[in-house]
């Protein structure tokens, strides 16, 4: 995932007024709601909070249509998982940020700084998990990004 995309994501969850009010502040940095560019076995031990990352692969080809453009693509994909945190087993929490994240990423248009703009859709839903490692719930989003070149 590019840097501008990376840029793009973070910046749009925290400005995000309903979702930076579900989730508490980081411990190490109290101006800033929990949102974390890592694994949840990296981010500080705060619930409930959020986690994206590149996505590391597709599961199957159902997921990565071709693009059929007649001629060389105009449009690159890049995929992302966002997971959605708790230690509340009703997983209330975790359904309240999952609406938040659609309403902000799903079908919706958002500009780079290199000037390229991306349009998020959801791919992929599950909640409802658990870690038991690190004994809590959470739920895994996937969106494609569909980024337009040039």
């Amino acid at each position: 995932m590019s840097l501008a995309t990376k840029t793009a994501i973070a910046a749009a969850m925290l400005s995000d007024a309903a979702l930076v009010a579900l989730l508490p502040k980081r411990p190490r940095d109290p101006s800033t709601p929990a949102i974390f560019n890592s694994n949840k076995t990296l981010a500080p031990p705060v619930y409930p909070c959020v986690t994206y990352r590149i996505s590391s692969g597709v599961p199957d080809k159902r997921f990565r249509p071709p693009i059929q453009t007649g001629g060389p693509s105009s449009v690159e994909d890049e995929y992302l998982d966002i997971e959605a945190w708790s230690q509340k087993p009703e997983c209330a929490e975790i359904e309240a940020i999952a609406e938040s994240l659609n309403a902000l990423f799903d079908g919706q248009a958002l500009a780079l700084t290199t000037g390229r703009i991306f349009r998020a859709e959801l791919l992929m839903s599950q909640s409802d998990l658990y870690d038991d490692k690190l004994n809590a719930w959470y739920g895994l989003y996937r969106f494609r990004l569909r980024i337009k070149k040039g």
